[in-house]
């Protein structure tokens, strides 16, 4: 079997829509559980746009990385400090840590 020539860092890339794909789901699984604490907090008009942007883009890593995380990530972690959210927030961290890990290795 002929294995596919890939790029330096496209088997990154590949390996973040899998997990784009889970942040995007438990990131509106979220906002359906906590819209009106999301709300209260001013988080929610923030964080829509973006999950729709990531939700858009969600086959092209390298644009997420380069101008929607700076955004959403500091949101990530102003969720992760809500007490309403610690535990709802476990599988999120999960993904961004994993993200974050694959950002880092490509340099972005």
């Amino acid at each position: 079997m002929m294995e596919e020539l890939l790029k330096p860092g496209e088997r990154e890339l590949k390996e973040a829509v899998t997990y784009i794909q889970s942040l995007i789901n438990d990131i509106n699984d979220l906002i359906a559980n906590y819209e009106s604490v999301l709300a209260s907090r001013g988080i929610l008009p923030r964080l829509l746009p973006l999950i729709s942007l990531i939700t858009l883009h969600r086959y092209y890593p390298d644009l997420i990385f380069k101008e929607v995380w700076p955004s959403f990530r500091p949101l990530v972690d102003q969720m992760s400090q809500m007490p309403e959210l610690k535990d709802a927030m476990s599988s999120v961290l999960e993904d961004v840590k994993v993200l974050d890990n694959i950002k880092a290795s490509l340099k972005m």
